[in-house]
């Protein structure tokens, strides 16, 4: 199991990240929810990650796909109120 800690450092790391490129990000808060909700469906992976089910294999594989979009907490209307170029073709690149 993943600590509150090490949960909590990883928000403020990702959002530290955000923050230098200048992307308007989430709140706090919706991050932590976030990151929540992709570890409690982590560990359910994982206590049935030994069954060939065609279900099991199609939750991973939708597992897998989500987490692309977990690291991308900008706000809503972020790339709308960025005005440096660069600034947005890295958020488009997220």
């Amino acid at each position: 199991m993943y600590s509150k800690s090490n949960r909590e450092a990883v928000v403020t790391e990702l959002v530290e990240v955000w923050v230098k490129a200048r992307i308007p990000t989430m709140e706090i808060r919706s991050i932590k929810v976030k990151l929540e909700s992709v570890v409690k469906k982590y560990e359910k992976l994982k206590i049935n990650r030994k069954r060939s089910t065609d279900t099991q294999q199609a939750k991973e594989v939708h597992f897998k796909n989500e987490l692309g979009r977990l690291f991308d907490i900008s706000h809503k209307d972020a790339l709308s109120s960025m005005k440096n170029k660069e600034d947005q073709a890295f958020l488009r690149d997220q």
